[in-house]
């Protein structure tokens, strides 16, 4: 990402209004804030219309909001769907800001086993095979960007069981150019085989440190 080489100034009365208390501020974390409320902040985990049931805002409304506030990065991070990109790539362009491309893919390493199989499974691998992670794939240069496309027409294509799902061996193979964020709270791998707490607490970390 770009460097913001001139720090803007900010009054205490604005800074305060910014992160929303009303308690005196100390120099050290007026510091903070100045160093990070700068234009070249990004938000790098954000929905969309193209997130079903997740998006609050359109991306218009994002990009308005965005531009108030003097930020130069546009990012759309849609849950399974890259639908989005045109629409922020346009309104990029014509607010002269700088497009991140993005996803929250959902991921499930169990995706390849064959769909017939489900019958056969037994109670806590169909679980498995229904319960999907989150992972937010993000494009740093082109050839990110055509790997995420590439990653999410895998999971259309390959993937689909009532969302387009990958696999951690697929974005492995598919991983250069692209940086891989956490997601929310509880739905990645590792939060969710911590936060399972019908599994002894010992177990959950061996597991978390295999995943």
């Amino acid at each position: 990402f770009s460097h913001c080489d001139e720090i803007p100034e900010f009054s205490e009365d604005q800074i305060k209004n910014y992160i929303e208390i009303d308690d005196e501020i100390d120099d050290e974390t007026l510091s903070i804030v100045e160093k990070y409320a700068l234009e070249d902040f990004a938000h790098l985990h954000l929905h969309d219309e193209y997130s079903l049931r997740d998006g609050l805002s359109t991306a218009k409304q994002r990009a308005d909001l965005m531009m108030d506030r003097g930020w130069t990065y546009l990012t759309a991070t849609n849950h399974g769907s890259l639908g989005g990109w045109v629409k922020q790539y346009v309104l990029a362009k014509k607010l002269g800001m700088k497009a991140i491309f993005g996803i929250e893919a959902y991921v499930n390493k169990y995706r390849n086993l064959p769909r017939e199989s489900y019958k056969e499974m037994d109670v806590d691998m169909k679980k498995k095979y229904r319960r999907n992670n989150h992972q937010i794939l993000l494009a740093k240069n082109l050839e990110g960007y055509y790997n995420i496309i590439k990653i999410q027409n895998d999971a259309e294509l390959n993937g689909f069981y009532y969302v387009p799902r990958t696999d951690p061996d697929y974005m492995s193979k598919h991983g250069k150019g692209i940086i891989a964020t956490s997601t929310d709270g509880g739905a990645g791998e590792i939060p969710t085989i911590l936060n399972d707490e019908t599994i002894p607490w010992d177990e959950r970390l061996d597991q978390a440190k295999e995943g």
